[in-house]
């Protein structure tokens, strides 16, 4: 969830960190993204 005591662009940075995350792994494992996986 998204905090209210967070500035608007501490949120954007996070989820901007979380999305190249995903596609560095996507990109160097040459694999489909499965989002179900815990």
């Amino acid at each position: 969830k998204l905090r209210v005591s967070k500035s608007f662009n501490v949120v954007c940075i996070a989820l901007a960190n979380k999305l190249s995350r995903i596609a560095y792994a996507v990109l160097s494992k040459n694999e489909p993204y499965q989002a179900q996986q815990v």
